[in-house]
């Protein structure tokens, strides 16, 4: 391997997402007067919760009034293959050390948010039918970095609701989830994974050393 190389793959492993929580909503405000970076932090902060919930208990159907459909087919494939195989991955005692935006995407449709938490866990995958550990460790707390993409119809306003925002109930008419297969509020008829109604959850990514970061914090596409 020649030196630009070796000077290129160094380069790649300390790359990392950086924070632009200051700047984003800079980007944001002037179409939507009432963004603020605590509240949609803390909106993904709780999809997060509900992600690792659904893992955990080995259960898809509360993501599917936030998730678009293709992250929501992407985690109900992995979360069923792995109980069809007796596993479930398992994150316990979590806790968000630090939360930032990194990245704010906007061309003449979408809007799109990336969100970084760095947590603190117990991580492990578990053997459901012999009640043991696959991999990881039930006992040591090791850290990682997930990144969150936020998604939401150019246009859509935030909400400062406290029942809109924290992904168990409808974004629309605020009662609790109860959706069919294809994400439609049973108690209002609407389909609320469209970014419609609120920011939905584009993406889930655990951060490794073998991503590529877009380190530019704002891109208007318009």
């Amino acid at each position: 391997m020649g030196i630009i190389d070796k000077l290129n793959q160094w380069a790649k492993k300390i790359s990392f997402p950086d924070d632009f929580t200051n700047i984003i909503p800079l980007a944001i405000q002037p179409i939507d007067n009432d963004f603020k970076s605590d509240i949609v932090i803390q909106y993904a902060k709780n999809l997060f919760f509900i992600v690792s919930d659904c893992y955990c208990d080995s259960d898809y159907n509360n993501l599917r009034s936030f998730c678009s459909d293709e992250l929501y087919n992407k985690l109900k494939n992995e979360i069923t293959s792995l109980s069809s195989q007796n596993k479930r991955k398992v994150m316990e005692e979590i806790k968000i050390t630090r939360s930032f935006l990194h990245l704010y995407k906007r061309n003449k449709i979408n809007e799109y948010l990336y969100i970084v938490f760095t947590i603190n866990s117990r991580f492990y995958i578990s053997d459901t039918k012999h009640n043991n550990t696959i991999s990881g460790d039930t006992d040591k707390k090791s850290k990682r970095q997930f990144m969150l993409l936020l998604k939401r119809n150019l246009g859509t306003l935030t909400t400062s609701s406290d029942r809109k925002n924290s992904g168990r109930y409808c974004p629309n008419c605020e009662k609790p989830i109860d959706f069919n297969e294809n994400a439609v509020c049973n108690h209002c008829g609407n389909r609320t994974n469209t970014g419609e109604f609120n920011w939905i959850l584009d993406d889930f990514i655990m951060v490794t050393d073998e991503l590529d970061f877009d380190n530019r914090g704002v891109v208007i596409e318009i």
